[in-house]
């Protein structure tokens, strides 16, 4: 289980909720998937932060934040 922030729209509050890999209905996963495959990145950090959804310690993932033009 990872708490990882909620995506929201610019001006609502952000969120934090409990995901376990592999529980996504398909539907969801898919058009999370759309989505992150065509979102235009607006902010990147230069640094990385260890990935919720892994085991690993050395697993690590970009920080940024993302908008489907919404």
């Amino acid at each position: 289980m990872a708490r990882v922030p909620v995506p929201h729209l610019v001006g609502e509050p952000q969120l934090e909720a409990d995901f376990a890999p592999g529980t996504l209905p398909d539907e969801l996963a898919e058009a999370l998937a759309g989505f992150l495959e065509d979102a235009e990145p607006i902010l990147f950090s230069p640094g990385t932060l260890p990935d919720p959804f892994s085991d690993s310690a050395h697993m690590r993932v970009r920080v940024g934040i993302m908008t489907d033009g919404r």
